[in-house]
């Protein structure tokens, strides 16, 4: 069992650990997305929160993408933030909301049969 991570510093460090009590309380197991926002906690010390605020200035250098970074670790760290101010906006926080990054991938090349491929295909085909 890993041992529990100490307690975040401030206002926002109070904020994640009520969360991540919360939704481990829910049976989730919450290991990954806390040492997310622990990290976030950690970049927002800089601009604290004023008046159950969250700047939107902390959550833009949160999602922002990092050089050399795939594009599925900025989703999971976006994700597990939007996942958790939602959950601040409902405690009374006012919260920007960044979108949903969505799932990238390539486009769909259809291949197409050249004339002399399309007249071999009936030889493949049995007919009844």
């Amino acid at each position: 069992m890993a041992a529990p991570r100490p307690s975040l510093p401030g206002e926002l460090g109070r904020l994640i650990d009520a969360f991540v009590a919360h939704k481990q309380a829910l049976g989730y197991r919450y290991r990954v997305e806390s040492e997310q926002l622990a990290r976030f906690a950690q970049v927002a010390q800089a601009d604290p929160i004023r008046d159950r605020v969250i700047p939107q200035s902390v959550v833009d250098r949160w999602v922002a993408r990092i050089p050399g970074e795939r594009w599925g670790t900025q989703r999971i760290r976006v994700s597990c933030l939007r996942v958790f101010l939602q959950w601040a906006r409902s405690q009374g926080y006012e919260t920007p909301l960044p979108p949903p990054l969505k799932r990238q991938s390539a486009p769909y090349v259809p291949y197409i049969f050249t004339e002399e491929e399309m007249e071999v295909v009936p030889s493949f085909v049995e007919f009844r």
